[in-house]
């Protein structure tokens, strides 16, 4: 009928749209950095849903609303966990490539600590919807990644990928036991938790910087 026949006609020129949009390197790099931006803002108010929801009255004005069901699922905005479990493991995907990216490019390793800290938290919030699917992708990703770099960064992945998931798992413990003392702490709580990685993960980098400019200076001759 015409209904299905516009419908149909209107996915197909919002694909082609999209792909001439990514064809280019500069729409690319938007696109990426606004899902990134999004998955921020969904994490923000995933953690006011399992919080005490202060930010329920401002999603009123916008028409929206947290679900009353799947309580310990974090779902923010959406309807639901699976979809908004997507969202960030499809942020983790971009970011891990922005970190690899800088670290080729010799990038400043204080914007490689970051990226690791937006990880940690996007991995931590993914987790959090308790999808077995989406942890099942995200395993997959990972086998996927090591058999295909056989070069010198597969040996990076194993340590980063066994480092961001302890660190996550972490944090969900720390969540979990906020949320049984006093939810109003959580907040607070989860920006401490990073804030502390963050200054630790700088910190051992800068030993490891003095240290290997140490070695240089005693092995010139």
């Amino acid at each position: 009928n015409l209904n299905n026949s516009i419908f149909e006609m209107r996915r197909y020129f919002n694909l082609y749209f999209i792909y001439k949009l990514m064809k280019s390197l500069n729409t690319q790099n938007i696109l990426l950095n606004g899902i990134l931006v999004i998955s921020f803002i969904q994490c923000i108010f995933g953690l006011d849903f399992l919080g005490n929801r202060y930010l329920e009255n401002l999603l009123k004005i916008f028409s929206s609303c947290y679900l009353d069901k799947d309580l310990y699922r974090i779902s923010g905005t959406f309807q639901y966990a699976n979809v908004f479990g997507m969202l960030f493991l499809i942020s983790i995907v971009i970011l891990e490539n922005k970190i690899i990216n800088c670290i080729k490019n010799k990038k400043s390793k204080i914007k490689i600590i970051i990226f690791e800290s937006f990880y940690v938290l996007f991995l931590t919030t993914m987790y959090l919807t308790y999808s077995r699917y989406l942890i099942l992708l995200y395993f997959a990703y990972i086998l996927y990644r090591l058999i295909k770099n056989k070069d010198k960064y597969r040996s990076y992945l194993i340590s980063f990928y066994f480092e961001k998931n302890i660190i996550s798992l972490l944090l969900m413990v720390v969540i979990y036991n906020i949320l049984k003392i006093n939810s109003q702490y959580l907040y607070i709580s989860v920006i401490l938790f990073l804030t502390i990685y963050l200054l630790f993960k700088i910190i051992i980098q800068k030993i490891i910087s003095l240290n290997s400019i140490k070695f240089e200076k005693d092995i010139k001759p």
